[in-house]
């Protein structure tokens, strides 16, 4: 459909979107209608238009993808559970989780040029924090993983010590 594969940065997943879009055209709208995400844009061309992503998000909406999929309020409680496997075994360990060892933490990350995100829950058996983390600088690549790394810990921290 689109034939900006080359600035994808997942094209397998681009390739599922084709697939929906072609067999339910809707189907994109209607999740983000459901979840009112207002600001969310998937595979969306004006969005091209406009930002020249084809999908576009908000730190806060993410926040909420998060907590439907966490709370299995959207998918069910067999596909949330796939889904919330898959997001805390990913490969990618460097910002959220890379100074939470020994925590589970279900995060998805994003990179876009000098833009940098992770969004993640971490649940650590007591507590269970969100974070939701979008940088954006024009130092190279490891400052922003780094400041999303330390920052993720410092938050999980405080946030963790507030509790009895």
């Amino acid at each position: 459909m689109h034939d900006l594969k080359a600035l994808r940065d997942n094209p397998a997943f681009y390739e599922l979107l084709d697939i929906i879009e072609a067999k339910q055209p809707d189907a994109l709208t209607r999740v983000l209608t459901d979840l009112n995400l207002v600001n969310t844009r998937i595979h969306n061309r004006e969005a091209f238009k406009k930002y020249g992503y084809h999908s576009v998000t908000t730190p806060y909406e993410m926040s909420l993808v998060f907590e439907t999929i966490y709370n299995e309020v959207y998918l069910g409680k067999e596909f949330s559970s796939i889904l919330k496997e898959e997001l805390s075994n990913t490969i990618f360990q460097e910002e959220i989780p890379r100074f939470l060892q020994g925590k589970k933490v279900l995060h998805k990350v994003g990179e876009l040029p000098g833009v940098q995100c992770d969004v993640g829950i971490i649940d650590d058996g007591q507590n269970v924090i969100l974070i939701s983390l979008y940088t954006t600088t024009k130092q190279p690549l490891p400052y922003a993983s780094n400041f999303i790394a330390d920052i993720s810990a410092k938050i999980y921290n405080a946030l963790k010590s507030s509790y009895p």
